[in-house]
């Protein structure tokens, strides 16, 4: 009963080509690959600047708290926290 439900639009493995015919030729690989080495080799690395050391990205982040707690000054419904982030909190050791 529910194989007579089957569509029989699709095509059957007799009309399959023996060999795929939608590949490219090894003339028309060679001429792609060329052109992505050609676009790889031209292409600039990014220069990337020094990581911080400890010491300035500690003394980065001071300045952002600093800028943060003097914002909030002008908000009279806030208070200015100085233990932020909490003492308390263990943190990870790099």
């Amino acid at each position: 009963d529910d194989a007579a439900n089957i569509p029989t639009s699709y095509p059957s493995a007799i009309d399959a080509p023996s060999a795929p015919d939608d590949v490219r030729s090894a003339a028309e690989w060679d001429r792609d690959a060329k052109t992505l080495q050609n676009l790889r080799d031209s292409s600039q690395r990014a220069q990337l600047e020094p990581a911080l050391t400890k010491e300035q990205t500690t003394s980065a982040f001071q300045e952002l708290k600093d800028k943060a707690q003097a914002y909030k000054l002008d908000d009279p419904a806030n208070e200015i926290d100085e233990d932020y982030p909490p003492s308390n909190i263990k943190r990870r050791q790099n």
